[in-house]
């Protein structure tokens, strides 16, 4: 096709301090083997001190402020500065992990016009610390591994298509089968995106992408063959960290706006019981470990019962030891809240 009748595709990128690891990110979008002029970056900076700015700008990147400085303000303030066809919601320790992943993608939207979003596997470059190599062996972090694992479901129910001889499935997603997608080389059409962050409301990723589903734009791809690395992790304690920040300032606090149907399965409360002694009775998830390590010739799985009695342990003490999570255990259990009447 020749290069005027190409769509294009904006990246979005919020930043904080991010120049130790942008300039990856941003090399990776620039490498690729589609049309330079096609492709824009913008990237919504929470007001780094570094030289995060002076990077995306070297890279060609539009820069806006983000002055709220989280992510997700990232996306809101950006979006409205997205001016191709497709919209791609990157973290700024993404990289694309072949050149010809924007090719692809924009192959597997133009042969199928009913697609509204792409998602692809999640993994780790060879450079990547270990344990970052088993987040990306479960792709997720352990609770949302444990609850929700739908996505096998409807790859095995929907035969494979090709591009470009990258294999990549079409299916349409249920209101009882929720997917856990966000970030992280999730690909919209940018005109389905625009309205979702058109809100006050804090709005998560995973959010955005299950507030389109329940709006009627159901129709997905997915790829195992296409990859973004991941370079999420260097150490289980900071990983904590990150439980611990996300948990009691994103999730308790905004439970009660947020739409989070995609990590409120069915049978939610019987499933995180059931997460909760296995986590925290390493009796259980130690033989576990060891099995699945067997299983997949792949000694990763054994930082799995670390990795979960960490985030279980995190998760507890937070719930029993501030009003909010104090709140939210009296809400849950007498089924009062906005929050317990998804957990049906």
């Amino acid at each position: 096709m020749a290069t005027e009748l190409l769509p294009g595709f904006t990246v979005l990128v919020p930043t904080f301090n991010s120049g130790g690891r942008l300039w990856r990110c941003l090399d990776s979008i620039r490498a690729q083997d589609y049309p330079r002029s096609k492709v824009q970056i913008v990237v919504a900076d929470g007001g780094s001190t570094d030289d995060t700015v002076s990077i995306a700008e070297a890279y060609g990147a539009t820069v806006v402020e983000n002055p709220l400085r989280l992510a997700e303000e990232g996306l809101r303030v950006g979006i409205p500065f997205a001016e191709r066809e497709y919209l791609v919601i990157f973290a700024d320790d993404n990289e694309l992990a072949s050149v010809d992943w924007l090719s692809m993608v924009e192959c597997i939207f133009r042969s199928n016009l009913k697609v509204s979003a792409f998602w692809c596997r999640l993994g780790a470059s060879d450079d990547d610390p270990e344990v970052n190599k088993y987040y990306a062996l479960i792709e997720s972090e352990p609770l949302s591994y444990f609850v929700n694992r739908n996505l096998g479901g409807y790859l095995a129910s929907s035969p494979a298509k090709s591009c470009g001889g990258h294999r990549y499935h079409i299916f349409n997603v249920e209101q009882g089968r929720p997917l856990v997608w966000g970030a992280n080389g999730l690909v919209f059409r940018t005109a389905l995106a625009k309205p979702l962050w058109d809100t006050d409301r804090y709005l998560g990723d995973n959010d955005a992408f299950q507030t389109m589903l329940e709006n009627g734009d159901r129709t997905v791809a997915y790829s195992r063959d296409l990859c973004v690395y991941h370079h999420h992790v260097e150490k289980l304690l900071t990983w904590r960290e990150k439980w611990s920040r996300n948990f009691s300032k994103h999730f308790l606090v905004n439970i009660e706006s947020r739409n989070l149907n995609w990590l409120f399965v069915p049978h939610f409360k019987v499933k995180v019981m059931a997460w909760a002694l296995y986590s925290l009775v390493p009796v259980v998830s130690i033989p576990d470990a060891i099995i699945r390590a067997i299983r997949d010739r792949d000694w990763h799985w054994l930082y799995h019962p670390a990795a979960s009695f960490l985030q279980a342990s995190t998760y507890l003490r937070i719930l029993l030891t501030t009003p909010q999570g104090r709140d939210y255990i009296v809400s849950t259990f007498r089924g009062s809240s906005a929050s317990s009447s998804r957990t049906r």
